[in-house]
């Protein structure tokens, strides 16, 4: 079983979306879409009646909240649960961490979350590990990772990571990369966005760059099927 991405044109090429009980990679630089990324997979998996659990580190829960609603997106949809890891001393949503050097309090937050609203073949997306590596030892980011894996195959889900692309050590992006099921890297390249499906376990891809689009109402068009 896939869950799909929101974007059409990359589903094709993935041959229907994420594989089920994976944990899927997605690096690079800043304003190569992997924020609009995010946005479209969330909205297409609240379409499909499925639970997100997002854990948001680098903006106010409500924040996200209001931009998805600038997009025609439902922020209020009852499926979506956010952790807000920003807002510290602020409580703005029933799940906020405190300290994001805590990892051992936003591993209590996940089990919580998910026994509160029996989640289970949902999506799990973390926005961003960038974060998580500047508020904590590398070694204990990677535990992390590690059990949080384990938690979304326990629940018949999918997982997303997002990393930003230059700003950490090759053996964090390399230990990072080695964690994960998949990999996919977003980037600039003269004035065009291009997204580059690196690996995917059971999945036959393509390896080449694809060019896309976003558009203004933060839609993400894979230029093979623009058409």
């Amino acid at each position: 079983m896939r869950i799909s991405s929101g974007v059409k044109g990359l589903d094709k090429l993935m041959q229907g979306g994420f594989p089920e009980e994976s944990m899927s990679l997605l690096y690079g630089h800043p304003g190569s879409g992997k924020s609009t990324f995010v946005l479209n997979f969330i909205n297409n998996t609240l379409k499909q009646k499925k639970k997100v659990l997002l854990i948001l580190t680098y903006e106010p829960s409500l924040a996200f909240r209001k931009k998805m609603g600038l997009y025609g997106m439902n922020p209020d949809d009852k499926n979506l649960v956010i952790i807000d890891c920003y807002s510290y001393a602020k409580e703005e949503e029933g799940y906020t961490l405190k300290n994001l050097s805590n990892l051992n309090e936003l591993n209590m937050l996940i089990k919580k979350a998910i026994e509160e609203n029996n989640f289970k073949k949902g999506v799990v997306i973390i926005d961003s590990v960038s974060d998580l590596l500047l508020y904590n030892n590398e070694k204990a980011v990677y535990k992390f990772l590690q059990m949080l894996r384990g938690k979304i195959i326990a629940l018949n889900s999918i997982g997303l990571i997002i990393l930003e692309e230059g700003i950490h050590e090759k053996t964090q992006f390399f230990t990072i990369n080695y964690l994960a099921d998949a990999t996919i890297h977003m980037e600039v390249m003269k004035d065009k966005r291009f997204i580059k499906i690196e690996r995917m376990h059971n999945t036959n891809h393509p390896l080449n760059w694809i060019e896309f689009n976003i558009t203004p109402d933060a839609r993400i068009r894979v230029r093979e099927f623009f058409k």
